[in-house]
């Protein structure tokens, strides 16, 4: 079936190529079958020393190939069992408190994740804060093609509820004129290009 040699080296060159590497010994506690076989990984996941970052990485570029994952978007639409089934479990709940955001924003940090987009929720406390709001916002003001401020004043509830806004507009008691105007306090709003709304929009 082939058998599993441990490389050492100096470390990796920023495109990923390791750094003097010389083949070191035949590691008898892992087969190739454990690297490739569904049922093995588990056994793999336990021995495998995620405490290094690029084995985290190897791991993550593995899997997304395996996933067929074209670009590290493609991430957003993985769901933590995906990644527990291709042998990640220890390394993301141990590591990472079970967060995919948190995993691949340690992996992959040159990446402006989004941690909305993910298929599970935001670490608690998250909308909690004026800034993080306020990097939604301004994410979904170019989804909307927003390009004044003035602009804010068209958009409805509905652009925040389908574009996985609800929990932050649920922190303005579900209105979307109080959202805008704490995330944009420094902007002069005029109350009354909001009452002229449908109050349902809003």
């Amino acid at each position: 079936m082939g058998a599993v040699i441990t490389v050492k080296h100096n470390g990796y060159y920023e495109n990923g190529t390791i750094k003097f590497p010389f083949f070191y010994r035949e590691r008898k506690d892992i087969t190739w079958d454990d690297l490739t076989h569904p049922k093995r990984i588990d056994r793999l996941d336990a021995k495998y020393d995620w405490s290094h970052l690029h084995n985290q990485k190897a791991f993550f570029d593995r899997l997304g190939d395996s996933l067929r994952i074209k670009s590290l978007d493609g991430w957003y639409a993985v769901t933590v069992d995906k990644i527990e089934e291709g042998g990640g479990r220890n390394l993301v709940r141990k590591l990472y408190g079970g967060s995919i955001f948190k995993a691949l924003r340690m992996i992959y940090p040159k990446h402006d994740w989004k941690p909305w987009l993910f298929q599970q929720s935001v670490s608690r406390g998250y909308w909690e804060s004026k800034e993080n709001q306020l990097e939604y916002m301004r994410w979904l003001g170019g989804l909307l093609k927003i390009d004044k401020m003035e602009d804010w004043y068209c958009i409805t509830r509905s652009d925040i509820l389908n574009n996985y806004g609800g929990s932050a507009l649920h922190k303005h008691s579900g209105s979307l004129p109080k959202l805008i105007q704490s995330v944009f306090a420094d902007h002069n709003w005029d109350q009354a290009k909001w009452e002229r709304r449908d109050s349902k929009d809003l």
